[in-house]
């Protein structure tokens, strides 16, 4: 039955009987009564959630409010991570994917039943960000694939500002810090990505990235980042959500405007219900805006790929 259910859901539909039933192991079904609170600011839940039946209120970080209906466009996917507040308008059934879950979904390293591994702790953190709630499983496992792990020690520059991009990061161990001109710009820690805007933009590299001590990082390669990330990011969106022009060159009258250097820290003014169509600048200036909205859960293309304004 719940493997029925599951192909209700994108991350799920191009998967094999079989790998339905192995994930079937891992997911429970929630009911929350009306009016309930599933999900309070400041707290985090454990997992993926799929809304399987009734109508919850959404509310982002930035405080943009979205309430979905089970069976629409937008319920497809999943409604958590995403949101710091979940509301049951009415009463409403969920379906919760463990992390261990998808590490169900690999093959078996050895003849007999699978033994389930708990996820590591970057893998938990990467894919639960927003920007990968549009992967099917299959692409979160062929991204996992092209990953190459490779030890840091204290003070390594992981990327140099100044230096051609072959790939992009994610750090699986220990911390660091991004600066620019011996100015700190941000701390990342495990499960974050960095790196991808010089593959975006085909500039080089605008900031250092130093390891604050011993740990790990994964290199995706940018054929790899092209074909599993920004590819899948880009593709034109068969929603039925509103849609509303973005530009990052100058106000305009009917249209939002943010440059990009903003988007990060004011992606929470947009609203998550709607498809942003981003004008203003060259190609490369769009894609990495999408991308960065992407990031935030905002759904984005750029109107050079196409995108219906």
């Amino acid at each position: 039955m719940i493997e029925l259910q599951l192909r209700r859901f994108e991350p799920f539909r191009a998967l094999s009987t079989e790998s339905l039933r192995r994930l079937a192991r891992h997911v429970r079904e929630i009911r929350v009564p009306v009016r309930r609170c599933l999900l309070q600011p400041g707290r985090r839940l454990v997992g993926r959630y799929f809304l399987l039946e009734g109508r919850v209120r959404l509310v982002a970080s930035g405080g943009a409010v979205l309430e979905v209906q089970a069976g629409s466009v937008r319920a497809c996917r999943a409604i958590y991570p995403g949101a710091c507040r979940i509301e049951a308008v009415t009463g409403v059934r969920l379906l919760c994917l463990a992390p261990a879950g998808e590490e169900a979904l690999q093959p078996e390293r050895c003849v007999g039943a699978p033994e389930p591994l708990v996820l590591p702790a970057w893998q938990r953190r990467f894919l639960s960000s927003p920007l990968l709630s549009r992967l099917s499983m299959t692409d979160w496992q062929g991204l996992l694939r092209a990953m190459r792990p490779r030890p840091t020690c204290a003070g390594e520059l992981l990327l140099g500002e100044g230096d051609p991009a072959d790939g992009c990061y994610v750090l699986g161990e220990g911390r660091a810090r991004v600066e620019r001109g011996g100015r700190m710009l941000a701390e990342l820690g495990p499960g974050q990505l960095f790196g991808e805007e010089a593959l975006i933009t085909g500039a080089r590299r605008n900031a250092d990235v130093v390891a604050l001590g011993d740990g790990l990082v994964l290199h995706l390669p940018e054929r790899s980042f092209r074909c599993f990330l920004l590819e899948v990011l880009l593709r034109p969106l068969d929603q039925a959500h509103r849609r509303s022009m973005l530009r990052l060159d100058g106000p305009r009258p009917g249209c939002a405007f943010l440059p990009v250097g903003e988007l990060r820290h004011a992606a929470g003014r947009l609203d998550p219900a709607t498809l942003y169509v981003v004008a203003g600048g060259d190609a490369r200036q769009q894609a990495l805006a999408a991308f960065i909205l992407a990031e935030q859960g905002i759904d984005a293309l750029p109107v050079a790929a196409g995108a219906p304004a």
